[in-house]
């Protein structure tokens, strides 16, 4: 091998040879030592100043360090000294790119493919060139060349699918993105450049797709995270739009476009305090971001602080004097907080700027009307509506106010207007309810205020106006229910809170109790007993709004009365506003009250409580209300929130509370056997098993601790210490054993032993006769058994105990489809769907009876819904790599053949399945590379091809090509004779798919034919590392 120490010896034997420093540069040059590099070749020019080459290799070298101007330099001159190098004219056309003298750029590239007409790498750079010039059509006639050259060169069809983007031909800039992901699946950027151009078509669930799988690819990708954001927020997905921005900034805590969209977002969900924070972030970090000012004022309108929206939509103005938006904006605030001077003034001053400026006209006549100037405000809609003939808000607007003018015949005809434009706007309806009944028809009144109801049915307001028309016309019982309906949505008016709504609070004699509480306030209005009762007389018939209403007056009255705070909180907790019932639990504790023995009085338990409102407490609210604060040295405490992380799902929580309380009494009980039901939820069964292995050592008679682990070895494919766990935990409490019965018949089951599955479900069935899984774990027993009829029976049995056991219903399409009734089958797993939207199994199967149908894209969106629901369910791979290789789209079937390889890269026959794609695909190294792998686990190859394909012969005529030798001897039989491989070969297939992250290096080794330390210690020559490979050997299991 060449060495540094070779050169410099050549060197110190004749100084004066130039080839000597010019070979010795190249040297230092891979070892990235530049400077001797560089010293190298310039004392080789010195002695040779007319070497090409040397300068070429220096202008390289200059390149790599990012001195352009020099490297520019050297390729110029390797170019007066060979006119015809076409690596040089290229080299020098990226310098000029990367400097931005794009036509030098472009004239250099030129040059280089004269002399060279087939350098594709020129062709690509020259439309990058071209692209950053706008020029986005020359751009994609040199990256249709590029592809033309190389068809497999995915940076060509990036770059290609990135200028119709530009060009918005965004279906052809999707298929562009497409095929460099049929070339490299690993090419992140294409998935996010493939999500943004399905964006701009509006296929937001496409584009969340790609961006998903963008951030699978690389979880640090900060653009990704926040188009995803964007995307979901376009769905209306508001909160998961947060966390994805939340994600964004905890990478990138200065990305200022994310903290405004997420204002954005928090405005829309009207936290407006969150959005607040946010536009302050912005403006922290952009001071003259006028964006941020405007998005802030409207965030403070709508919290209600009129003073700070006035101030920021004013700095709006301030940094850009011509920003009509915030003119209006500023004008409606005005308005509605009685400044209508200032309001006119600021609308005015929008509609100077931009005349035909809609909503400045419409603010306009607004304020008007609030004067009371009737025709000036009619005078602005009516310029509105020369502007926008079909803007519905303006019309319903100039509708009111006719009313006013009593012109009510214009405001039916405006209102019918607004209605036919925005047949969804309920304040239309409403309103012109309002005009009916002033003209006196009351029964068009008392439709449109329905019709609002029905489209808004949270506005008070119209439940009022339409009880009024009912009292008027003597309909007394129909306005009481308004009435009713008003208050339980805070309606603020005397009659509806004194005089009707009280009447229907009482329990049995509600009429007597609401009219003493309110005879009692009437007298006193300080009587803060009557109010709270009739707070808890609320809370009781579970109108939580208006109890909170009292309490809140309760605490308004007498701040230092804690038990107002309790109750209050209590009801917070019903309408799942955590952080107010926090705050008002923690008031009433810190006021001196005993809350958990306060709560306790009325309510057993936290679980008592939990059915009656029929969710699970966040943690926190269940430790204020069980333990009052968390003692830290109180391992009880960390249990009891750690049972409550787990009821929510919040698994990593729930096992960090529960190893604190085990740190702190290391032989809790109740802590281990929960924190084992987490892992096993988060699918970490070693952990599991340990966890449940300890509670049985600390009590070896607790049935359930065994019944858990059964079923975690049982994931773990550990059958005889699954049945051995069953098998305890029914001997401790054989006469209530159906689960344990059911659960080691169905490990027996997969364990091959279907009588002794029969016998345990019978048993089960005898302990438990309406126990539905029973019967569902006895049919599939059947089913694998050939008794079909039994099963069927059994899966019917099963639907009749219980109707919404989706199991049951996949289970007897299995059947179903068996028998080729797949109408019955695909009704089957559908009602399995229904049941359970999350059943990726019952996907699977009903892609599976459309693939027997043929039907084959609606078999492939139902193995795409499986594989979304569970990434790990193998068969949902090769089922779908089935349906693609019967459409011939070969790439996707290859593609997850692969995937169900990486899943369970122990089942030989995969490698076969895939090698026989790559045959149909005319890949034949691949195919070759698959069928070696097979063959060497086992597979008789040559029979599984002559079973599907009758002869090699008739193979060929089926594709149209002739088999490379190589192949044909694989497929043909073998009479007796093993097959033979030299061991490089054998090593460097397994070096191969450990290369390709499809085997650890344990299985890789193993198809190597050599021992696993062997194998890595060669890693190196095959240019591969065994970092990271130790971890996932070791979950391996194998």
């Amino acid at each position: 091998m060449e060495t540094v120490e070779v050169y410099s010896h050549g060197i110190n034997l004749d100084l004066h040879r130039p080839i000597a420093y010019s070979n010795r540069g190249p040297v230092h040059h891979i070892k990235s030592d530049y400077d001797r590099a560089t010293a190298d070749y310039s004392k080789a020019l010195e002695l040779n100043p007319r070497d090409a080459d040397t300068y070429y290799k220096r202008g390289v070298a200059y390149s790599d360090i990012g001195e352009l101007n020099l490297a520019i330099q050297d390729y110029t001159k390797v170019i007066q000294l060979e006119p015809t190098f076409a690596n040089a004219y290229y080299n020098r056309g990226v310098a000029y790119s990367h400097t931005g003298r794009l036509d030098l750029a472009i004239q250099d590239y030129t040059k280089a493919i004269e002399y060279k007409n087939d350098y594709v790498h020129a062709y690509n750079n020259r439309g990058l060139a071209y692209s950053e010039k706008d020029d986005f059509d020359l751009a994609i006639v040199d990256y249709t060349k590029a592809i033309e050259l190389n068809p497999h060169h995915a940076a060509a069809y990036n770059n290609r699918g990135l200028a119709y983007v530009s060009k918005d031909k965004l279906d052809l800039a999707i298929q562009d993105y497409t095929k460099v992901i049929q070339l490299n699946p690993k090419f992140f950027g294409a998935y996010y450049n493939r999500g943004i151009a399905y964006g701009r078509k509006d296929e937001i669930d496409k584009s969340i797709a790609d961006y998903i799988k963008t951030i699978e690819l690389d979880s640090n990708y900060v653009d990704a995270y926040y188009n995803l954001g964007n995307a979901y927020a376009h769905k209306g997905k508001f909160t998961v739009a947060i966390a994805h921005y939340n994600k964004v900034l905890e990478l990138d805590p200065n990305y200022t476009d994310a903290y405004f969209t997420r204002g954005w977002t928090h405005n829309k969900k009207k936290d407006h305090g969150l959005a607040i924070a946010d536009f302050d972030k912005v403006i922290e970090l952009k001071p003259d971001y006028a964006g941020a000012y405007n998005m802030r004022g409207i965030s403070h309108y709508n919290k209600g602080d009129t003073v700070d929206a006035i101030k920021d939509f004013s700095k709006v103005i301030e940094l850009d004097p011509h920003h009509v938006e915030a003119y209006n904006n500023r004008g409606n605030v005005y308005r509605e907080s009685g400044q209508v001077v200032l309001a006119l003034k600021d609308f005015n001053k929008a509609i100077k700027l931009n005349p035909k400026y809609v909503d400045a006209y419409n603010g306009l006549g607004v304020t008007h009307d609030i004067k009371g100037e009737f025709d000036k405000a009619i005078d602005n809609y009516n310029e509105a509506l020369k502007l926008d003939p079909n803007h519905a808000m303006v019309y319903s607007n100039r509708g009111i106010t006719y009313r006013k003018k009593d012109e009510l015949d214009k405001a039916i005809a405006d209102l019918d207007k607004t209605i036919s434009l925005a047949p969804d706007y309920a304040a239309g309806y409403h309103n012109r309810g309002n005009v009916y009944k002033d003209k006196g028809e009351v029964d068009k009144a008392i439709a449109d205020y329905s019709t609002a109801i029905t489209l808004d049915p949270k506005d008070a307001k119209v439940y009022y106006s339409r009880g009024n028309t009912h009292s008027n016309e003597g309909k007394f019982e129909l306005a009481l229910i308004d009435y009713n309906k008003a208050i339980k949505l805070n309606l603020k008016t005397a009659d509806v809170y004194n005089n009707r709504g009280a009447v229907y609070n009482n329990k049995g004699e509600t009429d007597k109790a609401i009219e003493d509480f309110s005879k009692a306030i009437e007298l006193n209005p300080e009587f803060v007993i009557a109010y709270y009762n009739l707070g808890a007389v609320h809370a009781n018939n579970k109108k939580f709004n208006k109890a909170i209403d009292e309490f809140s007056k309760v605490i308004e009255l007498d701040p230092e009365y804690p038990k107002a705070y309790l109750e209050r909180g209590v009801v917070w907790i019903c309408l799942e506003n955590w952080q107010k019932a926090k705050t008002d639990l923690i008031t009433a504790r810190d006021k001196g009250l005993d809350i958990t023995d306060e709560f306790y009085k009325s309510i057993n338990s936290i679980e008592s409580f939990e059915r009656i409102i029929g969710f699970p407490l966040p943690a926190d609210i269940a430790l204020l209300l069980t333990h009052q604060v968390l003692e830290p040295n109180n391992a009880d405490t960390y249990i009891t929130r750690g049972i409550a992380h787990l009821k929510n799902d919040d698994h990593d929580l729930a096992i960090a509370d529960f190893s604190k309380a085990i740190e702190l009494e290391p032989e809790t009980i109740l802590a281990y056997k929960n924190r084992g039901i987490a892992y096993y939820n988060k699918g970490k069964f070693y952990r599991a098993i340990d966890d449940f292995s300890k509670v049985i050592s600390l009590t070896p008679d607790d049935p359930l601790a065994y019944y858990g682990r059964g079923i975690a070895y049982r994931n773990l494919l550990v059958f005889e210490k699954s049945i051995e766990d069953f098998s305890a935990a029914i001997s401790l409490k054989p006469e209530a054993a159906a689960d344990a019965y059911t659960e080691r018949g169905i490990t027996y089951h997969l364990k091959g032993d279907v009588d002794h599955a029969i016998e345990d479900c019978n048993a089960a069935i005898a302990q438990e006769p309406k126990f539905a899984e029973a019967y569902t774990a006895r049919g599939q027993a059947y089913r694998n058994k050939g008794e079909i009829d039994k099963a069927i029976a059994d899966y019917d049995k099963a639907i009749e105990l219980n109707p919404e056991l989706a199991e049951s219903y996949t289970c007897r399409g299995l059947i179903y489809n068996q028998q080729g009734e797949i109408d019955k089958a695909i009704e089957d797993h559908s009602k399995a769907i229904e049941l359970n939207p999350e059943f990726a199994e019952a996907y699977l199967n009903r892609g599976q009876a459309y693939y027997n149908k043929n039907e084959l894209n609606k078999a492939i969106e139902n193995y795409d819904e499986a594989i979304e629901l569970n990434p790990e369910l193998v068969e949902a791979y090769t089922h779908r790599g089935n349906a693609y290789r019967a459409k011939v789209e070969l790439n996707s079937a290859i593609a997850d053949y692969t995937e169900a390889l990486k899943l369970r890269p122990k089942i030989a026959e995969f490698y076969y399945t895939r090698g026989e794609a790559w045959l149909l695909a005319k890949g034949w190294e691949e195919a070759k590379t698959d069928l070696t792998a097979a063959v060497l686990q086992n597979v008789d190859v040559a029979a599984a091809f002559h079973n599907t394909h009758g002869s090699i012969a008739t193979f060929e005529e089926e594709i149209g090509s002739r088999l490379p030798e190589e192949i044909v001897v694989l497929l043909t039989p073998r009479s007796g004779s093993p097959f033979e491989i030299d061991k490089e070969t054998r090593i460097a297939l397994g070096m191969k798919y450990y290369g390709n992250d499809e085997l650890s290096s344990g299985l890789a080794a193993k198809l190597a034919g050599i021992p696993r330390m062997e194998f890595i210690f060669l890693m190196g020559d095959y240019g591969l590392s065994p970092f990271g490979d130790e971890e996932e050997y070791a979950k391996s299991g194998f």
